[in-house]
């Protein structure tokens, strides 16, 4: 004969079984919003600008899109993820890698999407945070006046260390909090943990709190030969539900009862 299992233990099982984690999607259906060379691997997570020949990644922009993300509770979270190694690049262009989260916001092209652009920073200049305005009709990437607004300079973590090739780990994170967006970047040489992308700023005013869309580009004053990324990734952190909530307030009264 089973033994009954305390109501106490019931419950705090289902609550850590309702506990959220984040929810990970490798992104694929990769396609290019502007350049001419070569993207191979596009239907995977695994993309690659060029094809190492002189400057064939060169102005050239990707993108893909993932299932939309609502950040609609305080302590939601969207963060991408991917590990990114650039071949041939003219050193120390700063900002000329870039990499985004946006919202395609009824565009029906490539053009108007809202949200938020990073650049790596150089051994003299610091990477920028760009936040894309509403409106706006400029191509995606694009983060010239009037098309976007730079929020954040880095910190100095990479001045004095050469943007040069190189394998680099990116994390770039969008969190909703009682007054915005915590937007929080790392882009770390993996040789030497240096950093070349580093942001942790709240935006008061975003101009949209959902997410659908992934972009990266090597411009045209990067000169790259080849840009290979691998296993992009975006995951997602939902708030814990009313239900879980109340659920974990009932275990607590239960155990005050017992005790």
């Amino acid at each position: 004969m089973k033994t009954p299992k305390h109501p106490i233990l019931v419950l705090a099982a289902a609550v850590v079984a309702a506990v959220p984690s984040a929810q990970a999607a490798l992104v694929t259906g990769w396609a290019k919003s502007q350049g001419t060379g070569p993207l191979t691997n596009a239907s995977s997570a695994s993309p690659t600008m060029g094809d190492g020949s002189t400057n064939s990644a060169d102005a050239m922009a990707i993108y893909a899109s993932f299932a939309t993300i609502d950040l609609a509770n305080i302590g939601d979270k969207v963060t991408l993820t991917a590990a990114v190694t650039l071949s041939g690049i003219a050193n120390n262009q700063a900002n000329h890698f870039r990499w985004s989260l946006y919202d395609v916001a009824g565009s029906p092209d490539l053009n108007g999407w809202l949200g938020y652009v990073v650049g790596n920073s150089t051994a003299s200049v610091a990477s920028n945070l760009w936040e894309r305005a509403n409106p706006n009709t400029a191509l995606v990437m694009a983060t010239n006046s009037p098309a976007a607004t730079v929020i954040s300079t880095s910190a100095a973590a990479g001045i004095g260390n050469n943007f040069t090739d190189s394998s680099f780990n990116l994390v770039f994170s969008l969190e909703r909090t009682a007054s915005g967006i915590l937007i929080s970047s790392s882009f770390v040489r993996i040789s030497d943990s240096v950093q070349f992308g580093l942001h942790a700023i709240e935006d008061a005013s975003p101009q949209s709190y959902s997410f659908n869309r992934v972009g990266f580009l090597a411009s045209g004053n990067l000169d790259a030969d080849q840009v290979q990324f691998s296993n992009i990734d975006v995951s997602v952190v939902p708030e814990p539900s009313a239900a879980l909530l109340g659920g974990i307030g009932l275990l607590a009264l239960l155990r005050r009862r017992r005790d």
